[in-house]
Order: structure tokens, then C-alpha cells, then sequence
């Protein structure tokens, strides 16, 4: 549940960024440069390095976000320490796209679980409308 909803919540904000094109709407990958923000239910992250072909992201109080180029989740670990990380990350194909989709099976790491437990996550863009942000209002 948390990944679906970290993935749908991520994808949606970051894809939001792209222009539309007249026929086909395509959200293109955006990137990120240090001292950018993203702004997330629980805080403020801001990239502080590229690692290993990662953005991290990190919030007041030690929580950090790790995305791959991507812009998947690769780990997340909140400010009580809790972590969660992804082997391999998910990794939507770029341009996003309505009607395109994949599928991944990945291992989900915690620290008292470090050989991790088989995932499947599946991922679709089903449309282009608007949405409305603390931002504004964005294509996505």
C-alpha cells in the first residue's frame, strides 16, 4: 500500500512539471539539481547529493528520500529511523504516457527484515487531468 502510494503520489507531482504536447500528453523525466525541493505530506526534503546515480533528498530531523533518475523509490527512511528499501528500485519508462504501463518484481528491505521479501508492483498512467496542489493547479 505505501509503495502504490508513494509511486502514484511521486509520479503524478514530478510528471506534473512537463509540457503537453497537442496530441499525445507526455510527461517528459524532469531532473533535479542540489538545493531543489520536493514537498511531501511529511515535510520539506531537499536534494542534498546525487549518490551512485541517486537523488537524495533529506528533511529536517534525519529523514531521507532516496529516487533513482527515474524517479522511483530506491529507499525512504523517516525521522523515527525507520527504513524501507527497494532491490532493484522500480523504474517507470520514460516519457510517461496515458495507457503505458509496466511491471516489476523487487525485494522490500527493512533493517529487522535485511534479506527481504518478494514484491510485485505493477504501474500505469490511466490519465492527464488536472491537479490541484498546496502549488497550485498542474497538468499531471
Amino acid at each position: 500500500m505505501l509503495v502504490s502510494l508513494l509511486l502514484f503520489v511521486g509520479l503524478s507531482l514530478l510528471a506534473s512539471s512537463a509540457p503537453a504536447l497537442a496530441q499525445t500528453p507526455r510527461a517528459e523525466r524532469p531532473t533535479y539539481a542540489i538545493g531543489d525541493k520536493w514537498i511531501l505530506q511529511g515535510g520539506v526534503f531537499e536534494m542534498i547529493r546525487i549518490e551512485k546515480d541517486l537523488y537524495i533528498f533529506a528533511a529536517e530531523g534525519g529523514g531521507e528520500i532516496h529516487l533513482t533518475k527515474e524517479l522511483s523509490l530506491a529507499k525512504a527512511r523517516r525521522k523515527d529511523g525507520r527504513t524501507v528499501e527497494f532491490d532493484p528500485p522500480p523504474r517507470p519508462t520514460w516519457p510517461l504516457e496515458v495507457g503505458k504501463s509496466g511491471s516489476i518484481t523487487s525485494r522490500w528491505r527493512t533493517p529487522q527484515n535485511p534479506s527481504g521479501g518478494t514484491i510485485f508492483i505493477d504501474w500505469k498512467v490511466e490519465a492527464y487531468e488536472d491537479v490541484t496542489v498546496p502549488a497550485g493547479t498542474f497538468k499531471a
